[in-house]
Order: C-alpha cells, then sequence, then structure tokens
C-alpha cells in the first residue's frame, strides 16, 4: 500500500479508489504509462471514452473491464 499512500498524498490525484487488493504474481498492464492531460485541454484525437475504450479492449477478466468501463461512463459527461 506504499503507492497507493503516495498517490493519495499527493494533491494532483482526487477520488482515489481501491479497485483490488489482492497480491498479483505480474503487472496486468505492464505497457500503461501515467499520463497528465490538463482539464479544459482540448483532446487532438476522440475523446476520453474512446481513449478508456482502447485501452481496456485487451483486459480478459471482466470484472476488472466492468470497473474500467463503468469508471469511464460515469466520468464522461
Amino acid at each position: 500500500m506504499k503507492t497507493y499512500d503516495r498517490i493519495k498524498a499527493d494533491g494532483r490525484h482526487f477520488a482515489a479508489v481501491i479497485l483490488s487488493d489482492r497480491e498479483i504474481a505480474k503487472r496486468s498492464f505492464s505497457e500503461w504509462a501515467m499520463g497528465y492531460q490538463p482539464a479544459g485541454m482540448p483532446r487532438a484525437e476522440g475523446t476520453v471514452a474512446n481513449d478508456v475504450a482502447e485501452l481496456i479492449a485487451p483486459i480478459t477478466d471482466p470484472i476488472v473491464y466492468a470497473y474500467f468501463a463503468e469508471f469511464a461512463k460515469k466520468h464522461a459527461a
């Protein structure tokens, strides 16, 4: 939980939610990188919802997929 505590303490992050706290043998999203998009900045290609859909397409775990899909849907407005 050291990483989560560090992220939660960082003022750039808000509404952090733990989706799962199980131990893992290897990272599920090793190719993902974090990025920053300032609020109100126009996106050159598509929308956040499109980006999320593309990123979660390879997820095979239906529960993890649903977490991301529903989160994106809720926050797309």
